[in-house]
């Protein structure tokens, strides 16, 4: 690999585990990712999202372009890295992201979820077989790196897809409404709990610590009998009690729409 795309690539690497706050997918789990002509990486957050960003060569076509991405079919958010000018908006494959990186390793990410989560940037995704991927190339690491390196890494893996498949399966228990919500924002809402009886409302998590009464940050999700929903943005506080954030009580569309607009002003840019 010429030296100029080396470095390319080891800057997308590191962007890929930059923390949200600074513009990246905050991955803590990554691996090399090859589709045609393309090559970088895939990697994984903390709550088992997967991302896959793919390096740009100056040597390579729009159509070898368009023939990689169409072959991709790994990581639920996508992003294409090249060095700035070598792609326009335009030339990007549908849904994905474009992150800019200079000669001297500035990084400025053009388009993607990390900067516009409002907008659908999420791929059909089968999770569960990125993870096999990711199992079976750590047991091929296991000769070189050790056995107990391997472990802890192993160890990591399986809380993460416990804890997603934790998440999918209380998110499938409740209403339609809170599901739409939760599944445009999910590096917001980490934790779910869904309503227990008719009536009750749903609560997506920002933060939460367990204890006899919750504390926390959330999303409450009511049906109105009549008169369509609650959405209500509050904190349980035992120093402040539970002052309420932002609220809106409107029909199921419009519900999701408000609170869309007002939770993408929440989230880091």
């Amino acid at each position: 690999m010429p030296e100029r795309l080396q470095k390319l690539k080891n800057a997308a690497l590191a962007w890929i585990s930059r923390p949200k706050a600074r513009k990246g997918p905050a991955c803590v789990v990554t691996q090399a990712y090859e589709a045609k002509r393309l090559s970088g990486w895939i990697g994984w957050d903390a709550q088992g999202n997967s991302v896959t960003a793919l390096i740009v060569g100056s040597s390579v076509t729009a159509r070898e372009i368009a023939r990689s991405t169409e072959a991709v079919k790994l990581g639920e958010t996508r992003y294409l890295i090249a060095k700035p000018g070598a792609l326009t908006f335009d030339a990007l494959p549908k849904g994905w992201g474009l992150v800019e990186i200079a000669e001297n390793g500035t990084v400025s990410v053009k388009a993607g979820r990390v900067v516009s989560p409002a907008f659908d940037w999420l791929h059909p995704c089968d999770l569960k077989m990125d993870i096999v991927r990711l199992v079976a190339q750590l047991a091929e690491l296991q000769k070189s790196e050790g056995t107990t390196w391997l472990r802890q890494k192993a160890k990591s893996l399986t809380l993460i897809s416990t804890s997603t498949e934790d998440r999918m399966e209380k998110l499938s228990a409740c209403y339609p409404l809170s599901q739409r919500i939760a599944e445009r924002f999910p590096e917001v809402f980490t934790v779910v709990d869904p309503h227990n009886a008719v009536e009750q409302g749903d609560f997506l998590w920002v933060r939460k610590t367990n204890g006899t009464i919750p504390q926390g940050e959330f999303l409450s999700i009511t049906p109105i009998e009549g008169r369509g929903w609650e959405v209500v943005h509050e904190c349980i506080n035992a120093d402040s009690g539970w002052p309420t954030l932002w609220e809106t009580h409107s029909a199921e569309e419009e519900a999701f729409l408000s609170a869309v607009a007002h939770l993408s002003k929440l989230t880091p840019k």
